[in-house]
């Protein structure tokens, strides 16, 4: 009887530290990260209308939208916004080429932050 005992502790133990493991910790004050995945359409010609979506995406996280390639960023007019897609006006000046997208977060401490799609602009 102790061996099972013992071994139903060590059974309950193990389990609890799996679970607080794999359990992602998050407190209520934790900011979400914007992530966009992915953008359509691709390509699209300058002052075309974009729809970027993904996750985290909403006004009350991300307050402005860039395209971004080497040293020259381009702000884009946000022309609606949820919490899964932004969708944006390209600039009608801006040059061919593959852009990287980027956003500029809200809060305390506003951060840029370029995202994993990219979009060529024709």
């Amino acid at each position: 009887m102790k061996l099972f005992v013992s071994f139903f502790a060590l059974a309950l133990v193990s389990f609890c530290v799996i679970a607080l493991v794999a359990i992602p910790l998050k407190g209520d004050n934790d900011p979400q990260t914007p992530l966009i995945h992915i953008v359509n359409p691709d390509p699209a010609k300058p002052g075309a209308t974009v729809t970027a979506s993904g996750s985290s995406l909403g006004k009350s996280l991300v307050t402005e939208l860039y395209l971004t390639l080497n040293n020259s960023d381009f702000k884009l007019e946000i022309v609606s916004q949820n919490s899964e897609k932004i969708v944006a006006k390209l600039p009608k000046t801006i040059e061919p080429g593959r852009y990287r997208l980027m956003v500029l977060t809200m809060g305390a401490k506003p951060q840029y932050i370029e995202q994993p799609v990219q979009l060529t602009v024709e």
